[in-house]
């Protein structure tokens, strides 16, 4: 999970908690277009073939200290995130394992239709490389929020409120 918290956070509040309800309707607006606006970003840094992954990104937000959550619940998103080193994956409960066995070209190899299998009670895994998306995806979106913020604040300032 990422919190969203920017320079400058501490006095702003301060000002917002002081602010008129236009101000801190405004304010809010803003923060959440901003989320919205990093949760897109994130689904398209996120790798192609974790659809599962990709939609399960959601945002929350707390109004009293302004700040703003981008989460997943999927067990195995810090794998993907953070990579994972060699392990060992074991057949559950007796059964196999079992993978299509495929050529030197990448094919699977088939016969009369069906593909060759290989079976095995455990495996070594090599592991897989980290595939850093949520925090690039976060940092790109959420670059000049609090100057967003401010100009938001100054336009409802400005309209004569």
């Amino acid at each position: 999970m990422i919190t969203m918290r920017a320079d400058g956070a501490d006095k702003f509040m301060r000002d917002f908690r002081s602010a008129s309800t236009e101000v801190r309707r405004a304010v809010i607006r803003e923060a959440d277009d901003t989320m919205l606006h990093a949760r897109r970003v994130t689904i398209q840094y996120c790798p192609v073939k974790s659809e599962r992954l990709r939609t399960s990104y959601r945002t929350r937000r707390d109004t009293v200290q302004l700040l703003f959550d981008l989460y997943t619940e999927v067990k195995y998103a810090p794998d993907v995130v953070f990579g994972t080193k060699a392990h060992w994956i074991y057949s559950k409960k007796g059964k196999v394992l079992a993978w299509p066995i495929r050529t030197a070209s990448g094919r699977v190899s088939m016969r009369a239709g069906k593909a060759h299998m290989a079976f095995a009670w455990y495996v070594r895994h090599p592991g897989t490389r980290a595939r850093p998306h949520l925090r690039p995806g976060f940092l790109n979106a959420t670059a000049g929020y609090m100057d967003r913020l401010k100009k938001a604040v100054e336009s409802i300032k400005e309209g004569g409120v």
